[in-house]
């Protein structure tokens, strides 16, 4: 790597405790865009859950407060019966013209759908260059 060459930085974001049940609501959490962020875009997504839903697909937003804009163009899903997003059959789709931020940005987490019984999330968001 080239010296000032900025690689991807991975944040992981604990949403509700593992042992709190998952629901729905815009709000579940919230996350500041640190400095070491800044001019950088939004590359991947996923989830995890610590107790699986028993029926119902879990769907996930991600709202950039201070641009008033949805970042993701399709929710991420983690489907009933998994715990992770890495294997959904409804992949999460970033929207490109609303995927960079800045230092201070503010980003909301939102559960649209909480599945049935599901405890805890954590999201795993990377940002590139």
């Amino acid at each position: 790597m080239k010296t000032g060459q900025l690689s991807p930085q991975t944040v992981v974001i604990k949403v509700v405790e593992d042992n709190n049940d998952l629901t729905t609501g815009d709000g579940k959490t919230r996350f500041t865009i640190p400095e070491r962020l800044d001019r950088m875009n939004l590359t991947t997504i996923a989830g995890h859950v610590y107790t699986t839903s028993s029926s119902a697909n879990i769907s996930i937003a991600l709202y950039n407060i201070t641009d008033s804009q949805d970042m993701l163009s399709t929710n991420l899903i983690i489907d009933a019966g998994e715990k992770d997003s890495i294997t959904s059959s409804t992949a999460c789709v970033i929207n490109t013209s609303y995927d960079d931020v800045v230092t201070a940005d503010e980003l909301r987490i939102d559960c649209d759908v909480a599945g049935t019984n599901t405890k805890g999330l954590e999201l795993r968001l990377t940002f590139s260059p």
